[in-house]
């Protein structure tokens, strides 16, 4: 129910939140370690963000969640560029083609941090523009994931849940 404190789902996006503003400081950074940090953190968030419903508070998240995903190919072309790999551009490339590609539904509409950001992303030519999308990125504030609505299950959903415990 909404109005009965989530405490599972808040504790499974505020870790990741937490693993990725501690990854998101070194992800630019000449050693990758915390860029593979950045990225498992991503997946963890995204595992608890398929269980989500619709809502206010969810959308903030989903928005942080792809937001993240596009800055990491960021990374990836910076690092890419760093190690003179042949094609580093296809990392900038993948960033805004996702960021062009977003659905841009009322709430993403309505989500200035995540507008600024896309027009970051679209606009980007150099490297010396990562530091700025990156800092933007730290202070992205997200409220508290601890009244959610969770998704509806189908019952072939619930059907698979039970086969794959047995």
């Amino acid at each position: 129910m909404k109005n009965e404190p989530n405490f599972e789902i808040f504790r499974q996006a505020f870790s990741p939140r937490v693993e990725i503003a501690a990854a998101l400081d070194g992800a630019l950074k000449s050693i990758p370690n915390d860029l593979v940090k950045l990225k498992e953190a991503c997946q963890k968030l995204n595992e608890t963000l398929d269980e989500l419903g619709q809502g206010y508070v969810e959308d903030q998240y989903r928005a942080y969640y792809i937001a993240m995903t596009i800055f990491v190919s960021l990374a990836e072309w910076k690092h890419a560029i760093r190690n003179a790999e042949t094609d580093a551009q296809r990392f900038l490339n993948s960033a805004q083609l996702k960021a062009s590609e977003i659905d841009m539904t009322p709430s993403l509409s309505e989500n200035k941090q995540f507008n600024e950001f896309i027009e970051q992303v679209r606009s980007i030519s150099k490297l010396d523009s990562l530091k700025q999308i990156q800092d933007q990125l730290t202070s992205w504030s997200l409220p508290l994931l601890l009244f959610a609505n969770l998704r509806d299950k189908n019952i072939e959903e619930i059907r698979q849940g039970i086969s794959s415990k047995g």
